[in-house]
């Protein structure tokens, strides 16, 4: 398995149990989630490992998965 198939393996079972109080959600998590709507939206691996190192703060990434990927905003 590569490593781009453990990774699709671990967000898909993220998102499957839930994304409506993704804002509790820890830093980690919020990195999976984030890092896996950007690489289905065509980002490349580069960028999605960059995500995932834990480079952005909580705060920006929630906003960034309201403002571009319609999460929903509480």
């Amino acid at each position: 398995m590569t490593e781009q198939e453990r990774f699709e393996k671990v967000a898909t079972a993220l998102i499957n149990s839930g994304t409506e109080d993704f804002q509790v959600w820890s830093k980690t998590f919020l990195c999976i989630l984030y890092a896996y709507e950007q690489w289905k939206d065509g980002a490349e691996w580069d960028y999605v490992q960059e995500v995932l190192s834990g480079l952005f703060d909580k705060e920006h990434i929630i906003e960034r998965l309201q403002d571009k990927f319609n999460y929903p905003v509480q």
